[in-house]
C-alpha cells in the first residue's frame, strides 16, 4: 500500500491533530500516513487513543518528529465519552476517570453514583480528598 507524506513543521500545535485525523480519514484502510511536525506530538497522543487511531511517535532531529499511522479498516470514533485513566482509591470507596473533555469524575462505589465532577484545569485536588 501506498504512504502519503506531510511536511506538518509549520502547522500551529492547536491544529495538528485535526489536520492529522482530516488526512486519516482520507486514506484507504491499509494506506500509510507520515508527518514530519515541528513540536512533539505526545500532548496528542490520548486523543488519537480515544479516537481509536493506532500510531507512532518518533523524534527525527532536532525539534523534529515523524507522526504515523497506517488506515484501520475501522471508522475511528469522531467524539464520545472516550472515558479513561481509571484510578481507584486505596480504601476502595472511590473511582476516578477522566473524559475526553478532560473533565475528572469521582463515583461514590458504595452508593453507585458520580459524587463529584470537576474540569481537568479547576481544582482537581478537591477530588482527592476523602
Amino acid at each position: 500500500m501506498s504512504t502519503t507524506e506531510l511536511d506538518l513543521r509549520l502547522t500551529a500545535s492547536a491544529e495538528l491533530f485535526s489536520v492529522l485525523y482530516r488526512e486519516y480519514l482520507k486514506l484507504e484502510p491499509g494506506a500509510g500516513l507520515r508527518a514530519i511536525v515541528g513540536k512533539n506530538p505526545g500532548q496528542l497522543y490520548m486523543a488519537f487513543v480515544e479516537a481509536g487511531i493506532p500510531h507512532r511517535i518518533a523524534p527525527v532531529g532536532d525539534d523534529e518528529w515523524q507522526w504515523s499511522a497506517t488506515r484501520t479498516s475501522w471508522e475511528p470514533m469522531d467524539d464520545g465519552p472516550g472515558v479513561h485513566h481509571v484510578g481507584i482509591s486505596p480504601d476502595g470507596q472511590r473511582v476516578y476517570a477522566v473524559d475526553r473533555e478532560r473533565t475528572v469524575f469521582m463515583l461514590d462505589t458504595a452508593r453507585q453514583r458520580i459524587s463529584a465532577s470537576h474540569g481537568l484545569r479547576k481544582n482537581r485536588d478537591q477530588l482527592m480528598r476523602p
